[in-house]
């Protein structure tokens, strides 16, 4: 997968729909790549560090094994599993059969449904690597579920009716990304909303991969 487009110029092939969902998300006025690009980097501080920079700090806020010298989408990819992780940990046995029967259902080649029956749909996520079918829905299923404990929507999931299906399996939550985590102390950058951010960039980074594909 290339991985050497830069924020500002993956924001800036972007949809209207997908700014104005991130714009909303990370609370920016308004939905331009720059404005969006800007607000990212004030959440994690006024000197606007440099987005790769703002990745490390999330990896090492997550007590995540990263290294500086990985890519852009290598420690996206990085929080995306501790975050799947993380919450996959709180569902109960149910819900985690069902997260599992649901995924199976989805759209996609029975070869794929077959390594998940074998492996586990949690390790068949928290193992994939950089390309494949595996990182594609690790970057929807982990925003999927985000999203959906507070309760909106987004235009675009890759795989269209995972929507639903990460809905049905997940089924009433009592916990949210804020109860997981103790984030946002005094003079501390705003761990929720970049992680949401985080989360949502590299699904638009995998959106144009796919579609480069095509």
């Amino acid at each position: 997968m290339n991985d050497n487009i830069s924020l500002i110029e993956l924001l800036k092939k972007a949809k209207k729909s997908e700014l104005l969902s991130l714009a909303k998300i990370i609370g920016a006025p308004i939905h331009s790549p720059s404005a969006i690009e800007s607000k990212i980097k004030l959440l994690y501080s006024f000197f606007k560090e440099d987005y790769k920079i703002i990745l490390c700090g999330v990896c090492k806020k997550l007590n995540i094994d990263y290294k500086y010298s990985s890519s852009e989408i290598e420690l996206e990819v990085l929080i995306a599993k501790r975050i799947f992780k993380d919450f996959f940990s709180k569902m109960s046995i149910n819900q985690r059969k069902n997260f599992q029967n649901e995924i199976l259902k989805g759209d996609f080649e029975q070869s794929i449904k077959s390594k998940i029956k074998i492996v586990g749909i949690f390790s068949f996520l928290t193992t994939a690597q950089f390309s494949g079918f595996s990182i594609y829905l690790l970057a929807s299923t982990t925003l999927g579920i985000i999203t959906k404990t507070l309760g909106f929507s987004l235009p675009f999931l890759f795989y269209s009716s995972l929507s639903s299906v990460i809905a049905i399996a997940i089924g009433p939550i009592g916990w949210t990304i804020a109860g997981i985590y103790s984030f946002n102390k005094l003079n501390e950058p705003d761990f929720n909303k970049l992680i949401l951010a985080i989360l949502f960039i590299l699904n638009l980074r995998i959106k144009k991969y796919i579609n480069d594909k095509a």
